[in-house]
């Protein structure tokens, strides 16, 4: 009798384990539930890639905006990826760039017969260079695209 019992136990663990699970389609389902639709996406499926509009899933296909509608089956997506803007990654270079070279380029510009000029120049330079390389790095970060991976089969 206990060795009955101990044995549906395990037998019901592991199904529930089993049951637990998702399945692939549903995870790229619950995934892709998550966008905004027109957000830009990236799919492969069927061992193409094919980029476009999210327009939304339903339970057997995703719709993808490429000039015209297309539907692809969820069951032969092997891997959806989002477009993100590099901005905040040009801002962080442009802003240390900057800052570095007019930081230097300031105390250089000093004589050194003038007292402090050199910490002053650096650090007005420092501040300035910082401010407009982090602006003219957003804006060319702005401008490209990475993509970062949502769902893999």
């Amino acid at each position: 009798m206990k060795a009955t019992l101990i044995v549906l136990a395990l037998l019901s663990f592991g199904a529930s384990g089993i049951c637990a699970q998702q399945l692939p389609n549903e995870r790229l389902t619950d995934v892709a539930r998550q966008l905004d639709v027109g957000k830009t996406i990236r799919i492969r499926s069927d061992s193409t890639l094919v980029s476009g509009a999210y327009l939304g899933i339903d339970r057997d296909s995703l719709a993808l905006g490429t000039g015209s509608m297309q539907k692809f089956a969820v069951a032969g997506i092997d891997a959806l990826w989002e477009a993100k803007s590099s901005a905040m990654i040009g801002t962080l270079i442009g802003a240390v760039a900057g800052g570095v070279v007019l930081g230097v380029a300031g105390a250089a510009d000093c004589p050194s017969s003038v007292p402090d000029c050199r910490q002053l120049s650096s650090d007005v330079g420092a501040m300035l260079g910082a401010a407009g390389g982090a602006l003219v790095g957003a804006l060319v970060g702005s401008m490209v695209t990475h993509w970062s991976r949502l769902y893999s089969r």
